[in-house]
């Protein structure tokens, strides 16, 4: 797909002491801090196959192990048009020229079929890593945010877990 406009005030992050730039939704959007680079920093440095950030967002887990991992190469599999805007501009960026040709963005919603999956690039059994941070908290358990995105970021609907799950274990 082609990158749709961010809607609103987008703010630029340093990440791993200014190695990863990130364009960040400035509000409404979950926004990507330490369990990011924590997310990241469990993948050894010396991987140098193909990691997948299922549910990326914005990108920092992936391009966090892109900027890490010389040699490897991330898809950021995200479906939110914002999330994925943010991740194009941030591929962009100069301070992200090391490690942005051996990103790849996959716009696909991982609880899709598994057809929708493997058209956007997530091949089944091709990563040899998957990270994700999904949406963890049961709806009705906490307050949820009147921010439509940021909600969906940390609520979990629909099925739960189990597409997270089923999306990373293929």
């Amino acid at each position: 797909g082609g990158a749709a406009p961010v809607q609103g005030e987008v703010t630029v992050d340093a990440f791993l002491g200014g190695r990863v730039a990130a364009a960040q939704p400035a509000a409404g959007h979950h926004r990507s801090g330490l369990e990011a680079v924590l997310i990241a920093a469990a993948v050894g440095a010396k991987f140098t196959v193909l990691a997948v950030d299922v549910g990326a967002g914005a990108g920092v887990a992936g391009m966090c192990i892109a900027a890490r991992c010389p040699h490897a190469r991330v898809i950021l599999a995200e479906r939110d048009p914002e999330a994925l805007a943010c991740a194009r501009t941030s591929l962009a960026l100069p301070a992200n020229a090391a490690f942005a040709g051996r990103v790849t963005i996959a716009e696909v919603d991982i609880a899709a079929r598994e057809t929708a999956r493997a058209k956007a690039g997530l091949v089944r059994a091709s990563a040899e890593v998957v990270v994700t941070n999904p949406p963890f908290h049961e709806a009705g358990a906490v307050r949820r945010s009147p921010g439509r995105a940021r909600a969906a970021a940390h609520v979990l609907a629909g099925e739960g877990l189990e597409p997270w799950v089923r999306a990373a274990a293929s």
